[in-house]
């Protein structure tokens, strides 16, 4: 099992997701509802851009272990792969469930302003990046590229020219 496993991982990095996705097929017969196996089945899919079949295995998994602490991951993964699918108003509700079990996870926060911004919801959109940028600095060029991005599509020039500052700062500091 775990051999299989990891060989699927060294495959999907390798960008190999045909044979990643034969390794852990096998690694499945072996055990059906291995959980580890099916979340790297889920990240094979998604590396080969595979969104419907990474949906549809979040959502198997969701089913198959609804008491997982995993479970807001889950459908903040589906919003990520809805959003990548251009649609936004299946991941605002997808982001929306993460956010019922978690309210600061990251991702869910971040998809969620992803498609309120898809949605033309700016104010909403540039709030939820606010978030993300008070819970999670890792990704603060990402977060502030969208709200300025939103300010723009506003007409706030006032915002638009402090986030564009604080991008800038960022700039100076590396």
């Amino acid at each position: 099992m775990e051999a299989h496993i990891g060989k699927a991982i060294a495959y999907r990095i390798l960008k190999q997701y045909s044979e990643s996705i034969t390794s852990i097929n096998a690694a499945l017969r072996i055990e059906e509802n291995n959980e580890i196996a099916l979340e790297v089945k889920v990240s094979c899919f998604s590396a080969a851009k595979d969104y419907e079949e990474a949906i549809n295995l979040c959502m198997k998994l969701i089913e198959k272990f609804p008491k997982n602490d995993h479970i807001a991951e889950y459908w903040s993964d589906i919003a990520s792969f809805q959003n990548n699918l251009n649609q936004p108003d299946k991941a605002l509700t997808s982001s929306g469930n993460a956010l019922k079990i978690d309210s600061k996870d990251t991702l869910a926060l971040q998809e969620n302003g992803v498609a309120l911004e898809a949605l033309k919801k700016y104010p909403d959109a540039i709030s939820r990046f606010e978030e993300c940028l008070n819970l999670n600095s890792k990704y603060e060029r990402y977060y502030l590229t969208h709200i300025i991005n939103c300010c723009k599509k506003l007409g706030d020039k006032t915002k638009q020219k402090e986030y564009e500052d604080k991008y800038k700062n960022l700039d100076d500091l590396t």
